[in-house]
């Protein structure tokens, strides 16, 4: 959560292959137009984010797991659930 209460999230979608690419370019259009409607606020066009940063998924992994870990608090981790839990 943001300091003023709003939600603040990343997405990590598949961005390999031209399918994986065709795909999370429709589901980001997508998001883009509707979550105003929805109430979820500013989501940024996939134009932008080609602009910003596309990880590997080695380099994914690991940013995830260093974002998870290290920025939330432990109520927050005891919620998610793997394979088998």
């Amino acid at each position: 959560m943001q300091k003023r209460g709003a939600l603040h999230a990343h997405m990590a979608l598949p961005y390999t292959t031209p399918l994986e690419m065709t795909f999370s370019r429709a589901f980001i259009d997508a998001m883009k137009r509707w979550a105003p409607i929805c109430g979820l606020g500013y989501v940024q066009g996939w134009k932008a984010a080609e602009r910003s940063k596309v990880y590997g998924h080695e380099k994914a992994i690991s940013y995830l797991t260093k974002y998870l870990t290290g920025k939330h608090p432990p109520e927050f981790l005891q919620t998610v659930r793997g394979p088998g839990r």
